[in-house]
């Protein structure tokens, strides 16, 4: 208890130590200039984290986003900061930190680098600025209602990343067999949903899937969505993704192109002007096979992507087909295991206990907790 205690006492004292120094840099012309670019994003994360106050120290992210735009829009001082990519990616990470405080929900670099990261995407640059494009469409994301600058900046970035893939992919009855060589492994592609239960009443079913097989390759998605327009949530992440399945790459790259194009996805969703998606949204679980038109096991190839708590598991088949066995794919990201709690408080999150939801109960003998598990849900739609 008493180290306990010595930790909290400390804690603020730390903090003002470091918020002295920072201010000590920002306050001196010369050494806010030399700073290094990284510098200012850690700091801007450092006060989004955080959340200090009242009062919120708000020049601090302000000094910050001020210098990040005088180095983005000269372009004399952006050269002498290193590679263009690398200024971008670490403007995007210090808008995501700035917005993530809730204290500067007005400041053009918002807007500056939505309107950067969308012209790099329509040069077809979408993956190599993953992280920042998402930190971009977060921190756009986070400062809701926009003015008429970051407006037209959402705008602008969700249309480069509609645009920059076409059409979404589309799956069909002959599509199962499409480049299958005669004698080779046949897949049967199918999908099959059923809504669950809340306090013994059926909930909306805001499930959608997907199935397709092209040219020997094989992919497979199921989206939940949650919160009021968790349905529409699902079909905008599912429609993003499928307009991304074609240009992902074959090999050993395809696990980080499934990745990506979930950053893109959710960037997207993050950005659609008639989505909350602070109160609405989605899980999902995509996977791909590819080596399926008669190369035989060898050049067979399984890649995996998930969000959420939606979950893959393979049935293998062994013994000569008397005995099969089940693989998990993936790990539930939940709030509630050591690990994804880790995780999300190193980006910036907060984990807290929601407060236990209580039914009444029929037979008269106090309650009983809702379940937030949904078991598998109705319309059958195979391909």
């Amino acid at each position: 208890m008493a180290a306990a205690t010595a930790t909290a006492i400390r804690a603020p004292r730390l903090f003002l130590w470091a918020h002295e120094r920072i201010e000590e840099v920002l306050d001196d012309t010369e050494l806010r200039q030399a700073a290094s670019f990284s510098w200012l994003a850690d700091t801007a994360v450092f006060y989004g984290t955080l959340r200090p106050g009242p009062p919120f120290p708000a020049h601090i992210l302000e000094d910050c986003a001020d210098e990040a735009l005088r180095r983005l829009v000269d372009v004399s001082v952006a050269r002498q900061n290193g590679s263009e990519e690398e200024s971008l990616a670490q403007a995007c990470r210090l808008a995501r930190g700035a917005a993530m405080s809730h204290a500067l929900a007005r400041h053009r670099i918002y807007a500056e680098v939505a309107q950067r990261i969308a012209a790099k995407v329509r040069e077809g640059a979408q993956h190599a600025f993953g992280s920042a494009l998402h930190d971009a469409a977060l921190s756009l994301a986070l400062v809701r209602p926009w003015d008429s600058e970051a407006a037209q900046a959402a705008a602008s970035l969700l249309l480069a990343l509609k645009t920059r893939w076409g059409r979404p992919a589309t799956s069909s009855a002959g599509a199962c067999t499409t480049g299958v060589e005669e004698g080779s492994l046949q897949p049967v592609l199918a999908s099959s949903s059923k809504a669950g239960e809340r306090n013994g009443e059926a909930k909306k079913n805001q499930d959608v899937c997907f199935t397709s097989m092209e040219g020997g390759v094989v992919v497979m998605m199921v989206v939940d969505g949650h919160g009021k327009r968790g349905g529409q949530a699902a079909g905008e992440l599912r429609d993003a993704l499928k307009r991304q399945l074609p240009h992902i790459p074959r090999g050993p790259s395809a696990t980080k192109g499934l990745a990506d194009a979930l950053l893109v996805a959710d960037a997207a969703l993050l950005l659609h002007p008639k989505i909350d998606a602070e109160h609405s949204g989605a899980t999902c679980a995509v996977l791909r096979i590819e080596g399926l038109d008669g190369r035989g096991p060898s050049g067979r190839r399984l890649a995996v992507a998930h969000l959420g708590d939606c979950r893959a598991i393979m049935g293998r088949c062994e013994e000569g087909g008397k005995l099969w066995s089940i693989v998990r794919l993936t790990e539930d990201h939940r709030p509630d295991e050591a690990l994804e709690a880790a995780r999300l408080l190193a980006a910036g999150g907060r984990v807290r206990k929601a407060p236990l939801q209580v039914a009444a109960s029929s037979g008269g003998g106090g309650g009983s907790s809702s379940s937030n598990g949904k078991p598998p849900k109705a319309n059958f739609e195979d391909c």
